[in-house]
């Protein structure tokens, strides 16, 4: 298994636990071995720690008595694994430090040596790594998120520091510690970073060292130790949805328009925890400002919302978790109620008694209706006016009647300023079309409309006298 992993894990094993110590510079090598460089691999890695490794035991112990990285959420290195995972891919290694030197074959033996550095540690080890994997493994080094103070390079080449796009404190976020001597969890507040990704692939990273790659934005980088399963390849799918939903709630405002789509917005946006703004943000963006939700039992109400600007959604459009915050975090009305059909109102019990009193400038609105229907229709409607706020249309028309909303009106709409006319002629067009099509998004709909506006030019060459109540005087046509 360990085998089968990406061979720059070996390296990231080795300087992670580099910048655990109090190191200014950490120094890495990838060679070809001597006698075989089309397959195997020399690793050198060199830090400048004043006191070295701190004790020569553990590169062989497997689980060492005495571990403070164990009780320490942020120091990367954990169980005293990360040189013996390398180790058990070497055919050769050393560990050279202040303490002395210990000698490794590619049956497990040990050496001791008395041979010591001045200060630092030097790992070099062999490992099986063909020219490709060698070459992958220069790479992904450059994937690293240097510590600002630690100078990093590999074969000579300092690693840049790489500066976060956005950084932003998480509470109660699970990490790893020994608890009464047993490797468990607990939660502390912790540091995110968000990162541009190098070479348009993101990561989930511990203390900059990649972890798992994810299909994600930004690269995400935790101050902690996460979750990671015994091969420290990957995490629990709930961390990382609450990772998710927290990247989500604090960098909503960086996403563009089309990542708001993407499967792992999608997935923040369904859990209970995301904050109230960024859903509202996020549902917006990808379903349309003004929202209502598809209504069943009306369904002219959704046609009539789409001709108003309104995107209609229904259960396809959003997850249970999205529905359910949409509920706790949004005004989002089925259709019947924000544009409901003259049917719906009809069933609703008509509009019986609720008829307006009327002032003169009205009357004269509605003895225009009258003739301009007669006119273009070829029979003469029925005319009402009510004052109904919580109806949302202008007028209805419906059962061969013209009813006119002075509560989404207004009185003044009815008031002669010298444009009246062309409110009322475009109305009455818009309302007679229903006449013959209800949808406003049928296509006959349209050719009514047209049949109407040609219809209603011929009406006012024959008959120009139509129009002179509404245009507030006569005008005069020479013969």
């Amino acid at each position: 298994m360990i085998a089968s992993r990406e061979k720059a894990f070996a390296l990231y094993e080795l300087v992670q636990n580099a910048w655990d110590e109090n190191v200014k510079f950490v120094d890495v090598q990838v060679v070809p071995a001597k006698d075989d460089p089309d397959n195997w691999t020399l690793i050198t890695v060199s830090d400048d720690h004043p006191d070295g490794f701190r004790n020569l035991a553990h590169a062989y112990t497997l689980f060492a008595g005495d571990n403070q990285k164990r009780k320490d959420p942020t120091k990367r290195g954990r169980f005293n694994l990360g040189e013996k995972l390398v180790l058990a891919l070497a055919r050769r290694a050393t560990i050279k430090s202040t303490k002395g030197t210990v000698f490794f074959n590619d049956k497990g033996r040990t050496q001791r040596s008395d041979r010591t550095t001045d200060a630092g540690s030097v790992v070099e080890m062999e490992i099986e790594m063909n020219v490709s994997e060698r070459a992958q493994a220069i790479v992904s080094m450059f994937r690293l998120i240097t510590p600002p103070d630690v100078r990093t390079s590999v074969n000579g080449e300092v690693l840049g520091h790489r500066e976060p796009v956005r950084t932003f404190r998480v509470k109660q976020l699970e990490s790893v510690v020994e608890k009464g001597g047993k490797m468990g969890m607990t939660r502390r507040t912790a540091t995110v970073s968000i990162l541009e990704p190098v070479n348009g692939q993101a990561y989930l990273y511990e203390m900059g060292i990649p972890i798992v790659d994810i299909p994600d934005r930004w690269d995400v980088d935790v101050s902690q130790k996460i979750p990671l399963t015994m091969d420290r390849d990957n995490v629990p799918p709930r961390y990382l949805r609450r990772i998710r939903t927290e990247v989500v709630s604090n960098c909503h405002d960086l996403l563009m328009d089309s990542d708001v789509s993407e499967p792992w917005v999608r997935e923040a946006t369904s859990e209970k925890e995301i904050a109230p703004g960024a859903f509202r943000d996020i549902t917006t963006r990808r379903l349309g400002k003004k929202l209502v939700i598809r209504d069943g039992k009306d369904l002219q109400a959704n046609n009539l919302a789409v001709s108003k600007g309104y995107g209609v959604i229904s259960g396809g459009n959003m997850t249970k978790g999205e529905w359910d915050n949409a509920r706790d975090h949004m005004d989002i009305k089925r259709a019947g109620l924000v544009t409901p059909s003259h049917s719906t109102i009809e069933l609703q019990g008509g509009l019986n008694g609720k008829q307006y009193d009327t002032n003169a400038d009205m009357d004269l609105v509605a003895a225009f209706t009258r003739e301009f229907g007669l006119a273009l229709l070829d029979f003469t409607p029925t005319v009402d006016v009510i004052c109904e706020i919580t109806i949302a249309a202008n007028a209805m028309w419906g059962q061969r009647t013209m009813t006119y909303n002075v509560g989404r009106l207004g009185k003044s709409w009815f008031e002669d300023d010298g444009e009246l006319h062309l409110r009322v002629v475009d109305l009455c067009i818009h309302e007679f079309a229903h006449h013959f099509e209800g949808n406003h998004l049928d296509d006959g709909y349209y050719r009514a409309l047209t049949r109407l506006g040609a219809r209603a030019v011929e009406v006012a060459l024959a008959n120009p006298a139509l129009f002179f109540p509404l245009i507030g005087k006569e005008v005069v046509y020479d013969a």
